[in-house]
């Protein structure tokens, strides 16, 4: 009940929209969508809203493989961005759905500003099965980063986000009891860790016992190799699933994911066992006591019950932690008028008044990080701050985000790291992409 106080206030106080910029995106949008549906024609596609227009047309370019699943092919925005590298025309398409999605966002069109010239989105306190927040009128929460510096501050104020790092690993081994993975999660870098220990063919014996900053700054592609493995053991994701991600053979991702569960034997028994012992009790539970249940307990759990029950106990429990820190944020921010404004997934974003702000961020680190603790005290949780830019909400200080997609509608973050990037910037430099050729094949020649 204390969040329902919690929430009420995030929606009453609102976000403030940059009126202006929200015109301007609109207008630039009608133009974007103009020169990519052209752009559609040239390459042969009339309609690239067409299911079957897109499924002839990358049988002639000999991609169509990478879309298939069960029953057909999916043009998802998951599939879209996984394999956007393979062909231009795949990253124009990305680029046209979020443009024509943006164009009719009514968050643009200024119908649902209040009378105080904010926003105020509905925030759902279980919109989610796990206890998740999700947001409506507008979806605020699926504000991508590129656009997130429309939401700017008010006078004198300023915007900062805090997020949790990499916590749903460190609450899995602390949910499971696995010493191990606590051990690399309290490290610091629970990814680059993995790689350190379970991965070390990937690394250059010369680079074993670097520090793990340097680690992870030279090894960051086998890295965000590692990442989607370990994370989808938590997830319930399959081996197949896992082999259409990383672009590698069905056989290939299963010995990767044995691989980490050969690291952390005690968090492997676990997940072995919930889907069983869910089945048999006709629910899973967080730690903080908030259940799931099943439809039909009498039958067996079927494959999508047995991932939604791998799922709850970790994601769960991080929602109810995250919303324990934001109800005692809100109290404590009371003092410095400050204002949480959105809640997304493990980070808060805030607003306060400037002359605070520096003090306000230091007080969100600290009561995230305590809340865990105080819950589970074996971890040493971490949170990152982003206060680059305070006049409005960006990811990791990209406030010129905006300006670039302005200019590109196919501008996007993905891969980017935390400093600030200019529209000229490449994704990239050399030695990245030599080494994400390197780390591709090496993965291929361990799976002949």
């Amino acid at each position: 009940m204390p969040w329902v106080e919690t929430n009420s206030r995030m929606i009453w106080r609102g976000v403030r929209i940059d009126a202006d910029r929200a015109t301007q995106l609109r207008g630039v949008c009608v133009a974007h969508e103009k020169n990519l549906e052209a752009e559609f024609r040239r390459l042969g596609i009339g309609n690239h809203r067409s299911h079957s227009q897109l499924i002839a047309f990358f049988r002639t370019q000999g991609l169509l493989d990478l879309f298939r699943v069960a029953g057909g092919w999916a043009f998802s925005e998951e599939n879209l961005e996984a394999f956007e590298h393979h062909h231009p025309t795949i990253r124009l398409l990305r680029a046209a759905r979020r443009v024509s999605e943006l164009r009719r966002d009514r968050i643009l069109t200024g119908d649902l500003v209040g009378a105080d010239g904010r926003v105020h989105p509905r925030y759902d306190q279980l919109g989610t099965h796990t206890g998740r927040l999700t947001s409506r009128f507008p979806n605020i929460l699926g504000l991508g980063g590129v656009k997130r510096p429309l939401v700017v501050a008010g006078p004198g104020r300023g915007i900062g986000e805090v997020d949790y790092s990499q916590i749903e690993m460190g609450i899995a081994g602390a949910v499971y009891g696995d010493v191990a993975l606590i051990e690399l999660f309290n490290r610091g870098d629970v990814y680059t860790e993995i790689l350190r220990l379970g991965f070390e063919d990937w690394i250059l014996p010369a680079d074993r016992d670097l520090p793990l900053a340097e680690l992870k700054r030279r090894y960051r592609v086998e890295r965000d190799q590692v990442k989607p493995i370990a994370l989808g053991l938590l997830y319930g994701r399959t081996p197949h699933s896992l082999a259409l991600t990383l672009e590698i053979p069905l056989a290939e991702a299963t010995r990767l994911r044995d691989r980490i569960l050969s690291l952390f034997p005690t968090l492997a028994e676990g997940l072995s066992s919930v889907p069983v012992f869910g089945g048999i009790r006709g629910y899973v539970s967080t730690t903080t006591g908030l259940r799931r249940h099943r439809r039909s307990p009498r039958r067996q759990p079927s494959g999508w019950e047995a991932r939604w029950m791998l799922n709850h106990p970790v994601q769960g429990t991080a929602a109810a932690l995250f919303k324990t820190a934001g109800t005692r944020l809100d109290r404590l921010y009371r003092k410095y008028d400050a204002w949480l404004i959105v809640p997304l997934h493990d980070s808060y974003i805030f607003e306060s008044p400037l002359d605070v702000y520096t003090e306000v961020a230091q007080l969100t680190e600290r009561v995230m990080c305590e809340v865990v603790q105080e819950h589970f005290p074996e971890l040493d949780p971490k949170v990152e701050i982003n206060t680059i830019d305070p006049s409005c909400w960006n990811k990791a200080g990209h406030s010129q985000s905006l300006e670039c997609f302005l200019e590109d509608p196919t501008f996007s973050l993905d891969g980017v790291g935390p400093r600030k990037r200019t529209c000229s910037d490449s994704d990239e430099g050399p030695s990245d992409i030599n080494r994400a050729s390197r780390s591709h094949l090496k993965i291929l020649d361990s799976s002949v």
